[in-house]
């Protein structure tokens, strides 16, 4: 029976961190799909805390345990379900998987990208790491032949690797289904649309990896996004340069409009190696901080600090062939206003994927002394 949208309505339990005075308020949180409205009710103190207000920028898709979303300035972290009625419609519709590019597929990750979020998934947590091989072996204990085994794990460790939680209908199984059988010959005919039969090699570099075995699929998500369960347990480590490269960030409006696969796509055809990638939800004090060269510049600095919190955003340092990366690719980006964009740089990634000023599509280091710093921030800091 399909659900009335009209008058659906799903309930979380979510947590307020205020970080000027280490409060933490609990919420019952309460998201109408008909009208994209949300309700905060306190539940300490059993009171409305936030009557039902239209809060566009979060969609169903994001109200998922363990994700963080900026209602109304307020980063609020869903911690579970609010009711038995909203676990039963989600516990499929939204179940969490985990997924894994090898290092010989980083150089395809903008179409893989694309191909992921067109295939209904949705990316709750990415990042490039570098594994060592006993994490390796975690990832391919499963496997009987002895031979195998130890070329998928050399493979693995040999570059740094993509790891991603998706989430979408029976991600499980469906995950599994859409990068294809394990032999990429097999895949090509038995599932010749799949990941594995388009970009896989040979068994050992087939470049992606699937579990259809819920526990494994739980356990890897635990140990590959350590930060939910222990902020202070880093298992893998970013992968990043720092030196010679500049950063890049796909805004929060961007990535919800699923233009991530896309823009990266444009990057790569442009010539630039990505070579550290993270996804990452800043509060409003990260965010300004990492902003505040702008404040007395700019006077869409406010407006430009809500839009980089109002939702995930994904940070990537960018590598190009010469040692003038930051200006190389400042000028590919192009002017902040895609308008101006349009006119001056046509084929930039404003004039392609911004709005207008506030959501240009990405931002970039403008001075070449910066792209250290900021480098530092999203790889080492946060």
């Amino acid at each position: 029976m399909e659900e009335d949208i009209s008058t659906a309505r799903y309930c979380f339990k979510g947590e307020w961190k205020e970080v000027e005075n280490c409060k933490v308020t609990e919420f019952l949180i309460t998201y109408f799909p008909g009208d994209s409205s949300i309700e905060l009710f306190d539940l300490k103190k059993h009171r409305l805390f936030l009557k039902r207000n239209k809060c566009h920028q979060v969609a169903l898709k994001d109200l998922f345990v363990g994700n963080s979303v900026n209602i109304f300035s307020r980063q609020i972290t869903i911690t579970d379900y609010g009711d038995s009625m909203t676990k039963q419609r989600l516990s499929i519709k939204m179940q969490k998987t985990f997924g894994l590019l090898q290092s010989n597929q980083i150089k395809n990750l903008g179409p893989i990208l694309e191909a992921i979020q067109e295939g209904g998934f949705t990316i709750g947590r990415m990042r490039m790491i570098s594994l060592t091989r006993e994490q390796a072996l975690v990832l391919f204990k499963n496997v009987k032949e002895a031979v195998l085994q130890n070329d998928l794990v050399t493979h693995t460790i040999s570059g740094p690797v993509v790891v991603l939680e998706l989430l979408g209908n029976n991600a499980i199984q469906s995950w599994a289904d859409f990068i294809g059988p394990m032999d990429p010959e097999e895949a090509k005919r038995s599932s010749p649309t799949s990941l594995i039969a388009k970009y896989g090699h040979d068994c050992s570099r087939n470049g992606f990896f699937a579990s259809n075995i819920s526990e494994e699929v739980e356990h890897l998500l635990s140990l590959f996004f350590p930060e939910r369960c222990n902020p202070q347990h880093q298992v893998s480590s970013l992968v990043a340069n720092i030196k010679n490269c500049t950063c890049c960030i796909v805004k929060p409006h961007a990535f919800q409009m699923g233009l991530l696969g896309p823009i990266v796509s444009s990057i790569q055809k442009a010539g630039f190696e990505i070579t550290g990638l993270r996804l990452v939800l800043l509060d409003h004090s990260a965010a300004e901080e990492f902003l505040e060269i702008y404040s007395t510049v700019l006077p869409e600095f406010p407006a430009m600090v809500t839009q980089l919190c109002s939702g995930s955003c994904v940070a990537m340092e960018i590598c190009g062939k010469g040692d003038n990366t930051p200006t190389q690719f400042r000028e590919f980006v192009g002017p902040s206003d895609p308008e101006i964009a349009k006119k001056l740089r046509p084929n930039s990634l404003r004039a392609r994927f911004g709005v207008n000023k506030i959501q240009n599509a990405v931002h970039c280091t403008d001075l070449p002394d910066d792209a250290e710093l900021e480098l530092e921030y999203f790889f080492r800091l946060l």
